[in-house]
């Protein structure tokens, strides 16, 4: 339609639709066609602005998918770690700068003993040994001071049904790390490797058949005593004491029977030696004593008491003779109290057995001189070394 056949319908129809006159047809049609310019051109714009929202739209729907996917991602990634975490062989833990666990993996339950969310919250102090609290107080604060260097410590802890386990942990300061922000432990379960080493030791210095320090442990110990000892401090005395007949009474009744006499010898010393001894056995029918106290005439009440009150039941073991040594002037080495002691022994079964003697430097000389020439002959005979213990020919 042109633009005068325009003009002619809208006059009609608006004649039609019972208008008026129009002063300026023309007029006014072109501001109808001006405002359906308009129109179009917004419906245009309102057009391309949905699509631009559609798009907007269709972008945000993507992003949500992503983070939707990242979230999932991220939930499978973290449970796939505290699967991992806590089938682990080690325990995981957390501990803030408060000193509290802050996070424990589920492996912590094999590891400690304790539940996961028994520990959470808890100082870690109040789960680990008594004896072992200054310890791990003092490895923690050293762990921060080392700023990421780990640090191994070895403590115990007290598990949920009161049993004790030894654990081997590795911490390291994390406190910088924000999502960390403590010191992180990696702990270990070494129970059984520790009872195994005690067991060893056990197995080294102490006698498998009494439970007594050997004589390994039992000179360790005596050296220590000594060692430091002021010769005005308190009296320290060794004694020597040694079951006479034994070796006939083995070979009649038997080793199980002299097994069981070592044992009851044994136990009888634990019970008639002072608070604070120590008790070794030397080997074969021998035992020791170290005896300290304030009082000087304690180590021979000791020695009294032990071969008067010492009623073994046998009629081929009825005695026990001892030597006593004293730390003294002349006697001041462990080697010297063994010697002395021996000597003191040798002298007291020379005077019938059953008795205790201590060592008396002038009355024991001449019998040292000669239990050394007579270990020096003895050596040059058998073609051996001419020094030797002479202490041991007083068997």
């Amino acid at each position: 339609m042109n633009y005068d056949a325009a003009i002619r319908e809208f006059i009609r129809r608006y004649s039609a639709a019972g208008g008026g006159q129009i002063e300026d047809p023309e007029a006014a049609v072109r501001e109808v066609f001006a405002a359906y310019d308009q129109a179009r051109v917004f419906a245009e714009e309102l057009q391309e602005t949905f699509l631009a929202e559609r798009e907007h739209a269709s972008q945000l729907q993507q992003a949500l998918e992503t983070l939707q996917a990242s979230h999932a991602a991220v939930e499978s990634s973290e449970h796939r770690f505290r699967a991992l975490v806590s089938s682990a062989s080690d325990a995981v833990v957390v501990v803030g700068r408060d000193d509290c666990v802050s996070y424990a993996s589920g492996s912590i339950a094999r590891v400690w003993g304790q539940l996961e969310e028994a520990v959470r919250g808890d100082r870690l102090v109040q789960h680990v040994h008594p004896d072992d609290v200054v310890k791990v107080t003092l490895a923690l604060t050293s762990a921060r001071e080392m700023k990421g260097e780990p640090l191994t410590v070895d403590f115990r802890v007290v598990a949920d049904d009161h049993s004790t386990r030894y654990i081997e942990a590795a911490l390291t300061d994390l406190g910088d790390e924000p999502a960390i922000a403590g010191v992180v432990l990696n702990a270990r379960d070494v129970t059984e490797r520790m009872l195994l080493e005690e067991e060893l030791r056990s197995a080294a210095y102490r006698d498998p058949l009494t439970g007594l320090p050997n004589r390994a442990l039992f000179s360790g110990h005596l050296e220590q005593s000594v060692g430091g000892e002021r010769l005005d401090g308190p009296t320290v005395a060794l004694l020597v004491v040694d079951l006479d007949r034994f070796k006939v009474f083995n070979d009649t009744l038997g080793h199980e029977a002299g097994d069981d006499m070592l044992i009851e010898v044994s136990r009888r010393l634990r019970e008639l030696a002072p608070h604070g001894s120590f008790i070794g056995r030397l080997g074969g029918d021998e035992f020791a004593v170290l005896v300290r106290s304030a009082d000087p005439d304690v180590p021979e009440q000791v020695a009294r008491e032990v071969t008067e009150t010492f009623g073994i039941a046998s009629p081929e073991v009825s005695s026990v003779s001892v030597g006593v040594a004293v730390l003294r002037d002349g006697c001041e080495t462990p080697q010297d109290l063994f010697r002395a002691a021996d000597l003191a022994l040798f002298h007291a079964k020379h005077n019938g057995r059953g008795q205790y003697a201590v060592f008396d430097p002038e009355r024991d000389g001449s019998w040292r001189e000669r239990l050394d020439l007579e270990a020096q002959l003895r050596g040059r005979l058998d073609g051996t070394s001419s020094v030797c213990d002479s202490s041991r020919l007083c068997r």
